[in-house]
């Protein structure tokens, strides 16, 4: 019965040990994952920005429309989707844009409209909205995007989709500053 026991007691550390090494063979196969979809929506983006430029210039009535990389100091700021007009909208528009969009991108769209003002005192002044220019979106993200007055586009590479309802009131991030 002892020995019983101690080959229980054995094989429950050995289970120990492949659990831990499955878990941590897990963990390697999501980053990798990550790193993949990154990739991926990168492509994605890259497929789909005329669509923007099309956008911010047709709909928005934007004067300069691209994507940046800004840094300060040792803080980085990326956005995908960003547009400005001078005098007499003093209007920029900043966000991102994904394949499939998620709750977790507006928290996004939010920090860097939020952060612009630090980055680029010369908008600081300018009205700034938010907007989510997606391919396929979650219908809940949508509609929490739209209750924090984030613009959200649909396009399919040839023709967008204003989703944002009538009633719709953005959110002025530059108030904010």
């Amino acid at each position: 019965m002892d020995n019983s026991f101690t080959e229980i007691r054995q094989n429950l550390f050995e289970s120990t040990d492949i659990q831990k090494e499955i878990n941590w063979l897990i963990e390697q196969n999501r980053k990798q994952l990550d790193k993949l979809s990154d990739k991926l929506g990168s492509f994605a983006e890259g497929l789909d920005y005329p669509m923007v430029k099309r956008v911010l210039l047709e709909y928005f009535q934007m004067e300069r429309v691209g994507s940046i990389k800004i840094r300060k100091a040792e803080d980085w700021l990326e956005i995908n989707v960003f547009g400005y007009s001078n005098a007499p909208a003093e209007t920029v528009i900043a966000g991102g844009i994904e394949s499939y969009f998620r709750k977790h991108h507006i928290d996004y769209i939010e920090e860097i409209c939020q952060k612009l003002p630090n980055f680029m005192p010369e908008h600081a002044s300018k009205k700034i909205y938010g907007i989510a220019i997606f391919a396929q979106g979650d219908q809940n993200a949508i509609d929490l995007a739209t209750q924090r007055g984030i613009y959200t586009v649909q396009s399919n590479y040839d023709t967008y989709t204003l989703r944002s309802p009538k009633h719709f009131v953005p959110r002025d991030f530059g108030q904010a500053y």
